[in-house]
């Protein structure tokens, strides 16, 4: 029995690694070729006997494909939005693609990714310059985590993936699922420790 379903949309620029990552979790990280659209997988995760489905959205990068990030976001729980730490328009790109997210209204919680650093030698963006981008954007209300991360080690990223499974139980057990629609939880309400 599933007791949870999870759906996480991972957005950013082109080339900032978001597949990259995904497939890394998923156990195949040679995968780098670009996302076409909007790629769909699952995960079922398992945490003390209590199963979660985790969907994830892969959208790309390449800025044709914003049009659909509202489609995309409906009935999100989470968005992941990367940024590559080598490429300072990246987080110029997160920031108009948090403009159109924030439009949207809707009651997922954003965490907000940078990726690559495994590049330090390249690095532009610094962890400064990320809290800055963060402070900016929670002067205007929108509150969002960070994490860092890169290919060879994903850790920050399988940590929040396990934490949000921890979380689903108490979330169950709070509202109704039904096959038609997971429940509308406001994620911002949890603290996921990271």
């Amino acid at each position: 029995m599933i007791n949870g379903r999870v759906k996480i949309v991972l957005l950013g620029g082109a080339n900032t690694g978001k597949s990259a990552i995904l497939c890394t979790y998923y156990g195949n990280p040679y995968h780098f070729n670009p996302t076409i659209g909007v790629e769909v997988s699952s995960s079922m995760l398992v945490n003390k006997r209590e199963k979660s489905m985790v969907r994830f959205y892969d959208m790309g990068g390449a800025k044709h494909w914003w049009y659909w990030i509202p489609t995309n976001i409906q009935h999100a729980d989470f968005i992941f939005l990367f940024y590559d730490v080598t490429n300072q328009q990246s987080l110029t790109e997160a920031g108009e693609i948090l403009d159109i997210i924030v439009e949207k209204k809707g009651s997922f919680r954003i965490i907000l990714v940078g990726n690559k650093t495994d590049l330090e030698e390249q690095r532009v963006i610094s962890i400064f310059d990320a809290n800055a981008f963060i402070q900016k954007w929670q002067a205007k209300g929108v509150m969002l985590s960070h994490i860092e991360t890169n290919i060879r080690n994903i850790t920050a990223f399988k940590k929040i993936i396990k934490n949000i499974s921890s979380k689903m139980k108490r979330i169950v057990s709070q509202t109704s699922f039904n096959d038609n629609r997971k429940p509308a939880a406001n994620w911002s309400q949890w603290t996921f420790g990271w």
